[in-house]
């Protein structure tokens, strides 16, 4: 996990990130052993990477290996000891967020008797708030049964927000689920649906201003929101990626599917698999257990004879894949693999030598869950490329 260290401003109303003051007591609760870990009550580990201190530093995002969530703080832009964050590092963020990026986002109100603007981030994902002191987290219909309010680490029924910035958004990106509003029914949780990520009106519900308790244990209301909004985001499915074997497509497992060929909806085909049978775009709406609809696309195209017997066809199985993830050649041999992630990141080269018609394996059992790219190679030169998902 990681977060933008608080050094990136030093002076003024800071420490609202994970190595901040005020969120002292929330990374403890993250690095217990006894919440977070093999024998916690979530059981996965939590590893926390405090970075990005100067201006230009996080364009790196989009290169970075093994980031599972992105925790962004509140900062004051007016701030005059702030490195302040080019319009390129941002585009990064925006862009590694659109790419499947898990990113929780601690806003805050502007708060004008005290020159603090944590306006960051509001151009790019497309929200404002409005100023209201007190304020409260309570759960929507739609938020109610998740586990941001209903997980692992308990039921939240009304969390708080904290200091004297707390709000509610009164301009929303254009496509969100609000999992929680005030009691004035005024959205102060959501999850944007373009990006996938998750926005809570006011990050000092998780410091100790909105009530986090000392120490390690989870305890409060706002302890239960806060391990809970790690666990929602963690299991937040991955937005659908069309993978091509042959003349099947398919995608993960959803809700509800409708697949489209150029724009049109294709009757009876509502299930995770099609079989293509015409040149074109083929596309996917599916509905997502966050309430969230996403769609991805693919475009078919007749192959030349001479095309065909330069690359060849590969049967990849199974896909999606959880330990090993195996092929068969066709005419050509192997003598070389490359694995690509979602973004474009090399992530695993092999060499290796499997002849034409013989089958070969390789483990992916460690590969974190969500979408990649094998590619094929002979003598140097690409003989197929091909998606996989790895559960």
């Amino acid at each position: 996990m990681h977060s933008i260290t608080t050094d990136r401003q030093p002076l003024g109303d800071t420490g609202y990130t994970l190595d901040g003051f005020p969120m002292s007591e929330a990374r403890l609760k993250l690095l217990s052993t006894a919440n977070f870990g093999s024998n916690g009550t979530y059981e996965k580990s939590i590893e926390i990477t405090d970075g990005y201190a100067q201006s230009g530093d996080l364009e790196s995002i989009t290169s970075a290996e093994g980031i599972d969530l992105f925790y962004f703080g509140m900062f004051n832009s007016s701030e005059a000891s702030l490195a302040a964050f080019t319009q390129a590092e941002l585009d990064s963020l925006y862009e590694w967020s659109l790419f499947g990026g898990k990113l929780i986002i601690g806003a805050a109100s502007d708060f004008p008797d005290f020159n603090f603007a944590p306006d960051v981030l509001n151009d790019l994902w497309g929200f404002d708030l409005a100023l209201e002191s007190p304020t409260s987290i309570i759960p929507t219909a739609d938020g109610v049964s998740t586990l941001l309010f209903d997980g692992p680490f308990g039921e939240v029924t009304q969390a708080f927000q904290g200091g004297s910035s707390q709000g509610y958004f009164n301009a929303l990106p254009e496509d969100v689920v609000v999992l929680a509003d005030n009691v004035a029914g005024d959205p102060t949780v959501i999850l944007d649906c373009t990006t996938l990520d998750m926005i809570v009106a006011d990050g000092d519900a998780y410091s100790f201003l909105g009530q986090i308790s000392q120490g390690n244990q989870i305890t409060s209301q706002n302890d239960i929101f806060w391990a809970n909004t790690i666990a929602f985001m963690d299991d937040l499915e991955d937005p659908p990626l069309i993978v091509q074997n042959g003349d099947m497509l398919s995608v993960g497992s959803y809700l509800n599917y409708q697949w489209f060929l150029d724009g049109t909806p294709l009757e009876g085909q509502n299930e995770s698999s099609i079989v293509a049978s015409d040149n074109g775009i083929y596309s996917v709406e599916v509905d997502m257990e966050c309430g969230c609809t996403k769609t991805d696309s693919i475009e078919l195209t007749t192959l030349s004879t001479e095309q065909e017997a330069e690359f060849g066809e590969i049967e990849l199985f199974p896909n999606p894949v959880q330990r090993a993830l195996f092929f068969t050649t066709a005419e050509q041999g192997i003598d070389q693999v490359e694995i690509y992630d979602a973004m474009g990141r090399k992530i695993h080269a092999l060499n290796l030598r499997i002849a034409p018609s013989l089958k070969g394996a390789i483990d992916v059992h460690s590969f974190d869950r969500g979408h990649y790219i094998i590619v094929f190679f002979e003598n140097g030169a690409m003989i197929d490329r091909q998606k996989f998902l790895k559960w």
